[in-house]
């Protein structure tokens, strides 16, 4: 007969010609066979980061509805401004004048860019890595919106909402 090839390298001959020998060993070795290629990794990390801008676009939503001041980019975004150690603060006026804040902002959707890159990128390998990434993002924003004092409790809809958004999309995205 020959030598036996591992799947990925037998001609569609030989499966076909395995079909009617062994239909289950036919199955299995279909499955196993990679059909389509890998996703390269710029197309990965797009599609990380238009699942976090999914995910924020839908938290913004909801917090809309629920509760502005719970958005969990501008609850983020203000958390991390009143925890700014005062030295901190004195140079980002000194160094950005009144734009200080517009300027942390945008530093922290550069973060969020990176961190979807990074979650589509890791999608390549683990779906449930790359999805990690998408909670541990949504969580933050959650305990962030939590921690307001000007946020109602109904405003943790705004941020628990953008997590499955994201996941789902990611998911989509990537298959």
């Amino acid at each position: 007969m020959g030598e036996v090839l591992p799947p990925a390298v037998e001609s569609a001959s030989t499966l076909r010609g395995r079909a009617r020998s062994t239909p289950v060993r036919a199955i299995l070795v279909a499955v196993n066979t990679r059909t389509s290629p890998v996703m390269s990794v710029p197309a990965a990390a797009l599609s990380g980061v238009l699942a976090v801008l999914a995910a924020l676009g839908a938290a913004h939503l909801v917090a809309g509805y629920v509760d502005p001041q719970s958005s969990p980019y501008l609850a983020v975004g203000s958390s991390a401004i009143d925890r700014t150690p005062p030295w901190l603060k004195d140079f980002g006026i000194s160094a950005f004048g009144s734009n200080d804040k517009l300027v942390l902002l945008l530093v922290m959707g550069l973060v969020m860019v990176i961190f979807g890159a990074s979650a589509g990128v890791l999608c390549r390998r683990s779906r449930a890595a790359g999805a990690s990434f998408i909670v541990l993002l949504g969580i933050v924003g959650t305990f962030a919106a939590l921690g307001r004092p000007d946020t109602e409790t109904i405003g943790v809809l705004a941020p628990l909402s953008a997590i499955p958004v994201g996941v789902a999309v990611l998911m989509l995205l990537v298959h």
